[in-house]
């Protein structure tokens, strides 16, 4: 691999996690890793190699089910952490792999039923790295062993369709692992590829087995999308695509890339393309409320992408010039470009230059420059957004920009948060402000979570709790799993929802009938089940959000992601 296409590749790596870097390491004696998860939990490691978490109520590993708001001490001699949707795994300087956190379907690996690990459990020995993801836990030894466990309905840990308690062996000489909803993909140490569960191991042969079936050689990256089906990079620079499906067979379906994620590709030229849903203009060629299957060149000399915001429709880009240009879903402002007006930007319009990185999460973008001066707009507390880029930190490493909060660690090594509190309390207010979490020497820096710190607001539209943001997680893994006309989720959450409000969910239809254009039907979903009656020659997507009744107050969530539906009900 060239030059170029390798500076090409670890820039563009840095927009896939919502994590954005600067070239300074961290100084000892400071925060080394910060990780967060969707569900409202943040870990820092330092660089005594202490781990301290803070964050949602029974996933922390303290041994309690209460809110923790500041960060506390879980165990030391951590290399590294992950976290995902509850589900959180360290793993020691010795190798050692504890596990906590959610557990309903076996992933923490105790070989328990229970619910919730409130502490750390250990469940491996001479582990190099861990993967966690749709309610499994995957994770390779230093020998290249691959043990996985956690739940099994597609079978993607074992030939049953009962979940596993305890870690199973896979497959030997493993590199590296990725877990979708419906099959695992992992590379070889000698890049072979390798896939298996319902639809995840097809051969040219239409077969599929719940084994791991080798899929093809020379694989650089692979990643099992949910929404994107399964991406697979050649060292030729040859993108193969195919889904998650039975009898899916792989295809070409990008020549010369240099690095790719869901939905966007990098070519060795530099030149970004984009594909799938452009509901809210977020593919970048003007299109809105259409589907783009085939892909699109979007910008010229790109570094970086990243993509988020509350559905995944806004887009930003980094060029190797340092200008960075953002699209899609500017409702909350997140395009940057100071339209209080549209909406909608189809097309890339710039915002600032000097950026050596970008980072967007739910509640606003955080870009990097290249002197270290973090910039950030988006949500600002109060039901107001700033839709403007706006200088909040100097001399910033790396900033942790997901769901509830954004995190940075500037290069001295201190941390500082901000965005929905949950780290200073009372949680659910709203920190417009950045809060020093972390002083800079590794030790946690000391405050009264009872005070409220400077630029504490109470926003008039209060945000979704944690637990409802897990439960729509889980809706959109059944509804992207199953696809059908007649959708019959589990949603549990609204049992323990409705202790604090009456909960529900509202299904968008978009049907499309050949030239006649797409009509949109809103239903409410009840029961639990919604049927729609199709004709053989309609194409449907399905689209949800949440919607919770307060005393004389309706809130609504945004729509969801579309789902495509593939097949009918029977």
């Amino acid at each position: 691999m060239n030059k170029i296409k390798w500076s090409i590749v670890a820039a563009a790596i840095l927009g896939l996690f919502s994590t954005a870097y600067a070239d300074e390491l961290p100084v000892k004696g400071s925060v080394r890793e910060v990780v967060q998860d969707a569900a409202g939990l943040n870990c820092a490691v330092t660089t005594d190699s202490d781990l301290y978490c803070w964050g949602i109520a029974g996933f922390t590993g303290i041994g309690t089910t209460e809110p923790q708001l500041t960060p506390v001490k879980i165990m030391d001699n951590v290399r590294t952490v992950k976290l995902s949707y509850g589900q959180n795994c360290a793993i020691k300087n010795t190798g050692d792999l504890y596990c906590w956190g959610d557990n309903r379907y076996g992933q923490v690996g105790s070989g328990t039923t229970n619910e919730v690990e409130l502490s750390p459990v250990k469940i491996l020995e001479d582990v190099k790295s861990v993967f966690c993801d749709y309610f499994i836990t995957c994770a390779t030894k230093t020998t290249g062993e691959l043990y996985c466990w956690g739940e099994n309905i597609l079978r993607r840990v074992g030939p049953s369709d009962e979940k596993t308690l305890t870690p199973q062996k896979i497959l030997d000489n493993v590199a590296s692992v990725s877990i979708g909803d419906s099959n695992i993909c992992a590379l070889s140490t000698q890049r072979e590829l390798y896939c298996w569960g319902n639809g995840g191991g097809v051969l040219p042969d239409e077969s599929v087995g719940t084994v791991p079936e080798k899929i093809f050689d020379n694989v650089e990256k692979v990643i099992v999308s949910h929404s994107d089906g399964i991406l697979a990079l050649k060292d030729t620079g040859e993108l193969f695509r195919w889904e998650q499906a039975l009898y899916s067979l792989p295809y070409v379906f990008l020549d010369n890339v240099a690095s790719f994620g869901e939905g966007w590709a990098i070519l060795n030229s530099g030149d970004l393309y984009r594909w799938g849903w452009s509901l809210n203009g977020e593919i970048g060629n003007g299109v809105i409320g259409e589907e783009v299957s085939t892909p699109v060149k979007v910008l010229d000399n790109v570094s970086s992408v990243s993509i988020g915001g509350y559905v995944g429709d806004t887009v930003c880009a980094a060029k190797t010039t340092g200008e960075l240009y953002c699209w899609g879903s500017n409702e909350t402002g997140f395009v940057g470009n100071g339209d209080e007006i549209n909406d909608v930007q189809a097309t890339p319009v710039k915002v600032l230059d000097g950026v050596s990185s970008v980072s967007i999460g739910w509640n606003g973008v955080a870009a990097i420059k290249t002197s270290g001066e973090l910039f950030y707009w988006g949500y600002n507390g109060n039901g107001s957004y700033q839709r403007t880029p706006v200088s909040v930190l100097e001399d910033v490493r790396q900033v942790n920009n997901l769901r509830h909060d954004v995190c940075a660690t500037k290069k001295s090594g201190e941390l500082y948060c901000w965005g929905m509190d949950n780290f200073s309390g009372p949680i659910g207010e709203w920190l417009s402000e950045p809060q020093q979490v972390f002083d800079g020497s590794g030790i946690p820096t000391e405050f009264n979570p009872k005070v409220p710190a400077t630029g504490i607001v109470t926003p008039k539209t209060q945000l979704l709790p944690p637990y409802v943001v897990e439960e729509q997680k889980k809706l959109t893994v059944y509804m992207e799993r199953f696809a059908e006309a007649s959708l019959k989720p589990v949603l549990t959450a609204a049992k323990v929802v409705q202790k604090a409000a009456k909960f529900k969910y509202e299904v968008m239809i978009l049907e499309k009938r050949g030239k006649k254009g797409t009509f949109k039907t809103t239903k409410e979903m009840k029961k639990n089940t919604f049927n729609i009656k199709r004709k053989k020659t309609s194409v449907y997507t399905i689209k949800y959000r949440v919607v919770i009744n307060q005393g004389k107050k309706t809130k609504r969530t945004k729509w969801s992601k579309a789902v495509k539906v593939t097949k009918q009900s029977k």
